[in-house]
C-alpha cells in the first residue's frame, strides 16, 4: 500500500452521506468484497467486448464507497440534492502538488464556484419546453433527491412512447438509476442494469432511498446463483432489480425484455463497445420491443463516437428528435447536441 495524490480535476468530487439498514450495509460490503476476491476490475478492463474507455477509467478512479457505523459515504460524479463538494482540495504539504496539479485544482475550484444554476431555474426551463408534461409517480421525491438528473429522465419519460405492458426493462449504464426509478414507479417492471463496478454501489444506494423495500440482486448474487445451478430467469423472478457486470450480460436470455435504454453513457464508450452493446440489446429484446437512446450526437471525449456510427440496422426507427431540455443544459458548450432515438426490433 502507498500514498497517492488525488486528482481533483476529475469531475467526480461530490460526496453524499446516507444512513443504511444492516441488510443494506451487508449487501454493499459483500458486493465490494466480491470485487476483490473475483478480480472484477481486471476482468472488466480486459473484457474483449465491453472494456471501458480510458476516459471512463479516469473518472472511475475518483469513485469511492466508505462506511462508519450505519452510515455510508459515496464519492462520485452524481450531484444529489444532499451532496456536498469539499472546498479544500489541497494536500497537507503543498510540495506534493506539481505546477500542473495546481492549475487543475484551480480549474476544479472555478467549476465548483460556477455551479450549475438553481433547481428552480431548471424546473422553469423544463416546464417552458414541456408545459403539459407527464409527472413520474415519485415526482416530488425524485426532485428532492436527485433533481437535476431527474429532469433529464423526466424528459426521456415524456418522449418515450410506451405501451401499457412494460414488464421487463434492461438498461446499459444506469448510473445513479434515476431512469430505473421512474420506470419502476410507472410500470412496476422488473429491471436489469448492466454497469461498471464503481457505479453499481451508487445506483444500489439511490434506488434504496426511493424504494426501501426493493429486492435488489448485486453482481455477487448473480455469481453465487449461477454457480449454484440457477439461471437468469429464475433470478429475475426472485428479485425486482438485477445489477450485472458487463461480462455477466450474456446470461440474459434471448427475446427476454420489453424495453432497453441507454442514456448518456454510450457517448463515454469507444464506438466498438457501443455497437457490441447494441448487438446485445437487439438479442435480448422481444420482437417489437423498443430501444430508447439519448446521448450526444458526437461524443466530446471519444474520437469516432457519433450517432452516425451506431449500428442500428436491426431496428426500425420509430421516433427521432432533439430533446429540448437536455440541449438547454449544455447550451453553453458549443457544437454539442443531444439526440433522442426510439427504435423497434424487427
Amino acid at each position: 500500500m502507498r500514498f497517492i495524490n488525488p486528482d481533483f480535476s476529475i469531475p467526480v468530487n461530490y460526496f453524499v452521506q446516507l444512513e443504511a439498514t444492516d441488510d443494506e450495509l451487508s449487501a454493499l460490503m459483500h458486493y465490494l468484497g466480491f470485487l476483490v476476491t473475483e478480480h472484477v476490475y481486471d476482468k472488466v478492463t480486459r473484457d474483449g467486448r465491453f472494456a471501458p474507455s480510458s476516459v471512463w477509467k479516469w473518472w472511475a478512479s475518483g469513485t469511492f464507497v466508505g462506511f462508519s457505523g450505519n452510515r455510508v459515504v459515496l464519492k462520485s460524479g452524481h450531484r444529489f440534492m444532499d451532496s456536498y463538494e469539499p472546498i479544500g482540495y489541497l494536500a497537507t504539504q503543498s510540495s506534493h502538488h506539481s505546477f500542473l496539479g495546481y492549475i487543475k485544482t484551480c480549474y476544479a475550484k472555478i467549476r465548483q464556484v460556477r455551479g450549475a444554476g438553481s433547481l428552480a431555474h431548471h424546473i422553469a426551463a423544463f416546464t417552458a419546453r414541456y408545459p403539459n408534461f407527464r409527472q413520474a409517480k415519485q415526482h416530488e421525491l425524485l426532485l428532492e433527491k436527485h433533481g437535476f438528473v431527474y429532469l433529464r429522465m423526466l424528459e426521456l419519460y415524456n418522449l418515450t412512447e410506451t405501451g401499457k405492458d412494460v414488464s421487463s426493462v434492461v438498461e446499459v449504464g444506469g448510473g445513479a438509476c434515476v431512469n430505473a426509478a421512474v420506470m419502476i414507479g410507472a410500470f412496476g417492471c422488473k429491471y436489469t442494469i448492466v454497469d461498471l463496478p464503481e457505479t453499481i454501489s451508487v445506483g444500489f444506494s439511490f434506488l434504496k432511498t426511493i424504494f426501501p423495500e426493493l429486492r435488489i440482486a448485486l453482481p455477487n448474487i448473480i455469481h453465487e446463483h449461477i454457480a449454484g445451478g440457477g439461471d437468469f430467469g429464475s433470478l429475475l423472478e426472485e428479485y425486482d432489480v438485477v445489477f450485472m457486470l458487463p461480462y455477466q450480460s450474456d446470461l440474459i436470455g434471448d427475446s427476454a425484455m420489453d424495453m432497453a435504454f441507454n442514456v448518456s453513457s454510450f457517448q463515454e464508450m469507444n464506438i466498438k463497445v457501443v455497437n457490441e452493446y447494441l448487438s446485445l440489446l437487439h438479442r435480448v429484446l422481444k420482437p417489437g420491443g423498443s430501444l430508447v437512446l439519448e446521448n450526444l450526437k458526437i461524443s466530446r471525449e471519444i474520437k469516432g463516437n457519433s450517432f452516425e456510427n451506431y449500428r442500428l440496422d436491426g431496428f426500425t426507427e420509430m421516433k427521432m428528435c432533439k430533446p429540448a431540455y437536455a440541449n438547454f443544459v449544455i447550451k453553453k458548450l458549443s457544437q454539442l447536441e443531444h439526440f433522442f432515438y426510439q427504435g423497434v426490433k424487427g
